[in-house]
């Protein structure tokens, strides 16, 4: 009983109607440039993907695919949680003069430098002499990365989202115009990974100068710098980093499983089925894209659903419902439209792909389930137990999808994938019932 009245004594910003209108008007539009920014982002490199099915075939586009895939858990290992980190801070204060900037970059360039060495040292023993050598060519993506991150988050942090939207579609455009002039030109697999490389080095200069351009006070503060802070954000951020790695292998697993288990070609196929899927849950992610820097100035407190629903709440929880809606509409329209969908976009040689892509359409349902959940909990520093959920579910779905692919082939490999979402949304929901303090 104490605990309700000083629930129903605490002053809140949620507390009147105007109120809840206004941040639920803000969520809107920051969702509607995020989901405006990632659906633009992927019509575009489903036509980058598009063309490179069509230029280098399936082989090709499982090279590309499979490089993306080790350069993604790249990213994560040198962005080390610090995204979540900063975007945590700088949407919390709406200043970066106390933020510990420079010390995020060292550690990220640290990080990446890290990689890179170790791209040139592992053998990638099951992968081609060219796929191996475009991996280590396109592995110095990571460097610019790392202040792409940076800049990403900040402008996040002060929900800039249009702004970084119009970055995030620049991008994109850049990078499917230059790919569509190297194949025009002859250009092949090695050429197509220096160009990417280019773009990523062109799009985090323009991030950096936008900040300066949109953001007062943004910089670096070098005289302040300290290896202590350095390595205080990297205890900061090692659970997250664990938390974020986790969660890409797992996205990633059916990719990673194929390039040492299958064929390129297998993999090509299975990267374009999940490059639709991908693109269906750009909605969820958006929105919650959109409420994470709300979350982290509210502190949302989670877990004892049977104290009253504030209404900060309750608007998150009316979001929930909305995208659970909206994965059942996605996941019957991809089931009904994949041969069509695959036919237009890839071509003669991607028939395997539909009824791959109609095994994970189900995945994206149990996604809008998790993926709140797990904002949710982070928001609130429970990361630790997002993380024990997420590994589970890894280590039993790469079980999974294993044996299932020794015996279904490809079919199994995607059957495994959707029943690995489900299981983490089981789990993360015990994880927030276990939180939950008795009454």
């Amino acid at each position: 009983m104490r605990r309700v009245e000083e629930d129903a004594n605490r002053p809140a910003r949620f507390s009147s109607f105007p109120s809840v209108f206004s941040v639920a008007n803000r969520i809107g539009w920051n969702a509607a440039w995020l989901l405006a920014a990632r659906v633009g982002q992927q019509a575009i490199l489903l036509l980058f993907t598009a063309l490179v099915a069509r230029q280098l075939g399936e082989v090709g586009l499982g090279q590309v695919a499979w490089v993306t895939a080790v350069l993604y858990l790249g990213n994560v290992f040198s962005t080390f949680g610090l995204d979540t980190v900063l975007l945590r801070q700088v949407g919390a204060e709406r200043q970066t003069s106390t933020v510990p900037l420079v010390a995020a970059l060292v550690l990220q360039l640290l990080l990446a430098g890290i990689f890179i060495g170790l791209l040139f040292v592992l053998p990638f023993a099951g992968q081609s002499a060219a796929t191996v050598t475009g991996l280590r060519l396109y592995g110095w993506s990571l460097l610019p990365l790392a202040f792409l991150t940076l800049t990403s988050a900040v402008l996040r942090g002060h929900e800039q989202m249009g702004w970084l939207a119009a970055l995030t579609l620049s991008t994109a455009v850049l990078q499917v115009v230059g790919t569509a002039v190297v194949f025009v030109l002859g250009g092949g697999f090695a050429a197509l990974m220096g160009w990417l490389l280019a773009a990523q080095a062109a799009s985090a200069g323009a991030g950096w100068w936008l900040c300066h351009r949109v953001l007062p006070g943004f910089g670096l503060n070098w005289p302040l710098f300290r290896w202590q802070a350095v390595v205080a954000l990297a205890k900061t951020g090692f659970w997250l980093a664990l938390l974020v790695g986790t969660a890409v292998l797992l996205q990633r697993l059916g990719i990673l499983l194929l390039g040492w288990l299958g064929t390129e070609g297998q993999t090509g196929q299975l990267a374009a089925a999940l490059r639709l899927v991908e693109a269906a849950r750009l909605l969820p992610g958006a929105v919650m894209g959109a409420l994470f820097p709300v979350l982290a100035r509210e502190r949302l407190e989670i877990g004892n659903w049977r104290l009253p629903i504030s209404n900060s709440q309750l608007l998150i929880a009316n979001y929930q419902k909305g995208l659970l809606g909206y994965g059942v509409l996605a996941a019957v329209g991809l089931w009904l439209l994949a041969r069509p969908l695959v036919s237009l976009l890839f071509g003669v040689g991607y028939e395997t792909a539909v009824p791959l892509l109609q095994i994970l359409a189900w995945g994206v349902i149990p996604f809008t389930l998790s993926l709140p959940l797990s904002v949710e909990l982070v928001v609130a520093g429970r990361e630790k137990r997002v993380l024990l959920a997420t590994f589970v579910v890894l280590v039993g779905t790469a079980v999974l999808t294993t044996a299932a692919f020794t015996r279904l082939g490809l079919p199994g490999v995607a059957w495994g994938l959707v029943l690995g979402e489900w299981l983490l949304v089981m789990l993360l929901l015990g994880m927030k019932r276990y939180r939950m303090p008795r009454i």
